[in-house]
């Protein structure tokens, strides 16, 4: 005959899995919009760098000033 408190157990057991599988979807999902915005970020600071040497202004001289 079957132990009841192991049949609860056992029961317990199956619906716990779920909420773990999703937790790490969810965590992978997550590292993987990090690992997007990591890149958006390098993208946007070499721009930035590539317009700061486009864009330099020249040097003032005496002979600018008014």
């Amino acid at each position: 005959m079957e132990n009841p408190d192991l049949a609860t157990y056992a029961d317990m057991q199956a619906p716990a899995i779920g909420p773990v599988d999703m937790l790490g979807q969810n965590l992978q999902l997550l590292t993987q919009i990090l690992g997007y915005q990591q890149q958006i970020l390098d993208q946007q600071q070499e721009w930035r760098q590539h317009s700061l040497a486009s864009f330099k202004m020249p040097k003032m001289t005496k002979e600018d000033d008014p």
